[in-house]
């Protein structure tokens, strides 16, 4: 997607909400958008953790909040800047009628995994994984102000040289939150993404196991493994890297490697449900 100069976005915090100490950080950011882009920005009431909690809002409050910003017809993109554990709170509140009826992207990472995922399954909107910040903003500039085609650069783990399909997933504890739930999208014949920010090597053959359980492994056309940063730090990546070729063969499954997509600044933004298409 391309915004233009004088385009409106939204920003809201359906996760952990912000905290205050980073005000001047998101004003900083949002006049960087304005003086770079031409874009403004509309915030939503739940920005920031009011008290000594968490939260900026109840359930209700912030998908309340996500509605209004669908319904502003000014606003082209709505972007989530938050992460951590509690989007899935807002799933139940959500009118998805409403959503489809105002077509717009929702953009987000993480925690953030959980909405757009459920987005994607009830009005088949695709979203984009990626997170808007002052570290980001070259990415942001490359795929939502030049509509840069998305090219991931890795490698792949099995013997495959290609691979094609509508790409669903995320961050992979978050994503898990959708299991058994009315949000999880089909894996028949979906690429899956996976990275994850944190989990040791016991955390992520948990996560790989209640996948396979899912039936993901026999029914998607294959894998994108992203960043997973605490194993990378630690050095134990490779141990990660073995579990998901043993399922590759087990599955008969393609498998990417690539450092474009996670939790680093670097990141770059990927669609979530929509077609995605990778050769070596």
């Amino acid at each position: 997607m391309i915004l233009d100069y004088g385009s409106k976005i939204g920003v809201i915090a359906c996760s952990n909400g912000r905290q205050a100490s980073r005000m001047a950080e998101y004003k900083a950011l949002y006049k960087k958008l304005e003086d770079k882009y031409g874009i403004s920005v509309v915030e939503a009431k739940t920005i920031y953790a009011s008290g000594n909690s968490i939260f900026s809002g109840t359930p209700n409050e912030r998908a309340h909040e996500l509605h209004n910003l669908y319904g502003n017809k000014d606003i082209q993109a709505i972007f989530d800047i938050s992460g951590g554990d509690v989007a899935n709170q807002i799933l139940p509140f959500l009118d998805f009628e409403w959503i489809r009826k105002h077509e717009k992207p929702f953009i987000g990472y993480s925690d953030l995994t959980t909405i757009l995922n459920s987005i994607y399954t009830l009005t088949d909107m695709p979203g984009v994984l990626f997170h808007l910040g002052s570290d980001s903003l070259v990415e942001f500039e490359r795929y939502f102000i030049k509509g840069e085609k998305v090219v991931l650069k890795g490698d792949f783990m099995s013997l495959d040289n290609s691979l094609s399909g509508i790409l669903i997933g995320g961050n992979i504890r978050c994503f898990l939150k959708l299991a058994g739930t009315p949000y999880m999208p089909d894996f028949h014949h979906k690429i899956l993404l996976l990275e994850a920010q944190s989990g040791d090597v016991s955390k992520i053959a948990t996560f790989i196991a209640q996948y396979e359980q899912l039936g993901a492994f026999s029914r998607c056309k294959g894998l994108i493994l992203g960043q997973f940063t605490e194993a990378e730090e630690k050095g134990i990546r490779p141990q990660i890297d073995t579990l998901f070729k043993e399922i590759g063969e087990k599955y008969q499954l393609p498998i990417f490697k690539t450092n474009q997509i996670g939790h680093a600044p670097h990141s770059i933004a990927v669609p979530i449900g929509r077609e995605i298409s990778i050769k070596n």
